[in-house]
């Protein structure tokens, strides 16, 4: 598995727009250039902060898979077998922070997340568990809960090993 590329530059109107007005079209090649220029410099973008929630959910399962192919080493109190379904699962739950009530599969990715199991190794199947029961007190808006069990979940390994 490889890490997705990050887009350098998004266009927002369509090319036969640009036509009719060539200053955007050379404004939003600056802009995509710039953002180039500081994922490069500094690890990421300042337009990357006004959304970094929906960055790093993109970001960060993509990591921790490459980490669970390509890894160097486990926490001392884990097997490598049970290290890698860990990082496969905390992946998963990244995923399924960057869904939002207005996606359509909303209900759907709750829906997985409250079957998802693993019977193999004990430490996925107690992550699965309180990830529920993070979640489980706002059946409506349950992303931001799951968000912040993520990232203590991610602190909490990072401290481990």
């Amino acid at each position: 598995m490889s890490l997705k590329p990050i887009s350098l530059c998004v266009f927002s109107y369509k090319k036969s727009y640009y036509l009719t007005h060539p200053f955007l079209f050379i404004k939003e090649l600056w802009i995509g250039a710039r953002n180039a220029w500081h994922r490069m410099r500094y690890g990421f973008a300042w337009i990357d902060l006004w959304n970094m929630d929906t960055y790093l959910g993109k970001l960060v399962p993509s990591m921790l898979r490459e980490l669970a192919v390509r890894s160097c080493g486990t926490p001392y109190d884990i097997k490598e077998e049970e290290y890698k379904a860990y990082l496969m699962a905390l992946a998963h739950l990244f995923e399924l922070t960057g869904i939002y009530e207005f996606c359509e599969d909303y209900e759907g990715a709750r829906t997985s997340l409250l079957n998802a199991h693993d019977e193999k190794f004990s430490s996925v199947e107690r992550l699965y568990a309180r990830a529920k029961a993070a979640i489980e007190d706002d059946p409506k808006h349950w992303t931001v809960p799951l968000i912040q069990f993520c990232y203590t979940e991610l602190g909490a390994l990072a401290a481990r090993g």
